[in-house]
């Protein structure tokens, strides 16, 4: 979507928003971010418990 003259308070959930140069990073928006967590990841907690 491109925004002529009015601001991005309307928004849907699966509308992508965007930034350029310095007002933003990369592409966001639900669906974006879904496909960026099924990304495989690892993590390593350190527990006395254990």
């Amino acid at each position: 979507a491109v925004m002529v003259n009015d601001h991005t308070a309307f928004r849907v959930d699966w509308m992508p928003f965007a930034g350029l140069k310095h007002s933003g990073f990369d592409v966001g928006g639900i669906p974006h971010t879904l496909r960026d967590m099924q990304i495989e990841k690892l993590m390593v907690i350190k527990s006395p418990e254990l």
